[in-house]
């Protein structure tokens, strides 16, 4: 649009300079302050909507993966097992999981994780989906991603509340695949941290 008004004046003033007719006073500032306002409505929108990170509502669309969503190479299997169990994030305990050889291992490590609350259909009563999402260049590609709590008070929570749970990691099992599960001991609702995502 500013381009547009942009091209218009200077077809006009073009015009006028070609048949000698003067310029309206005042005229060629109204088109200017127009072109302006064009400038500031999208600087305003900008400026004015706070930036939201993605939540439940684009689950439905990409869905949750509980298993790895992404090839677990040796290298980051390898670092998300050297880093200390209560310290590992979401992305952290799936890749552990699935670098491990058997999954049994890593049942009772301490777990403290945060993430935002999901109920997803396919799980039971007294359980909620722990999300984050991952993005590996830009906001458009994120992929959600999420471990099973066992919390038998998580029909009150609400999706997209952040929580930070501590629990162990347990094995579960999902859609006939093994999930790691935690078994929460507190769920405590904090803030939205400054980085809501995770980078692969």
């Amino acid at each position: 649009a500013l381009a547009q008004a942009v091209f218009m004046e200077r077809g006009k003033e073009d015009g006028c300079e070609e048949t000698g007719e003067p310029e309206l006073l005042g005229s060629h500032k109204h088109s200017s302050n127009a072109n302006l306002v064009w400038l500031l409505v999208p600087l305003a929108f900008g400026l004015l909507i706070p930036a939201r990170a993605l939540g439940t509502s684009t689950l439905a669309n990409r869905g949750v993966h509980m298993t790895a969503p992404f090839q677990v190479q040796n290298t980051t299997g390898i670092t998300a097992l050297e880093t200390p169990a209560g310290n590992r994030t979401v992305l952290d305990w799936i890749r552990v999981f699935h670098a491990v050889g058997d999954p049994l291992t890593l049942a009772n490590e301490p777990a403290d994780v945060i993430g935002f609350i999901y109920h997803d259909p396919r799980l039971t009563t007294g359980q909620f989906l722990l999300g984050r999402y991952t993005v590996a260049c830009c906001i458009a590609n994120a992929t959600a991603i999420g471990i099973t709590i066992n919390w038998a008070n998580s029909a009150p929570l609400e999706n997209n509340t952040w929580v930070r749970v501590k629990g162990e990691i347990q094995v579960g099992q999902l859609e006939g695949q093994k999930v790691p599960v935690i078994q929460a001991v507190q769920v405590i609702p904090i803030q939205e941290p400054d980085q809501p995502y995770l980078f692969p």
